[in-house]
């Protein structure tokens, strides 16, 4: 599975209309686990921090933060050119 910046979806209903909640970006790693993308730098950074142990248990191989943070910019200004 490719590296990847999706979108969340999340609807709720109340009697017969519907809210819609924006999409939140979320980043697809290639061990298949998602990263939600934070806009709060500290949280953004502690979610990175947490994935690097998980894609370890997965596929065995070491990603380094530095790497992953890399990635997961690439694919923000390749998706969303104007941020």
């Amino acid at each position: 599975m490719p590296d990847k910046i999706t979108h969340s979806k999340a609807e709720c209903s109340k009697d017969t209309r519907q809210t819609k909640i924006p999409k939140m970006p979320v980043y697809s790693c290639t061990c298949g686990e998602a990263i939600l993308i934070i806009p709060d730098i500290p949280a953004m950074n502690e979610a990175i921090k947490a994935h690097l142990t998980k894609h370890r248990k997965i596929t065995s191989q070491v990603l380094t933060e530095d790497a992953l943070t890399q990635e997961i910019l690439k694919k923000i200004a390749e998706q969303h050119p104007l941020l």
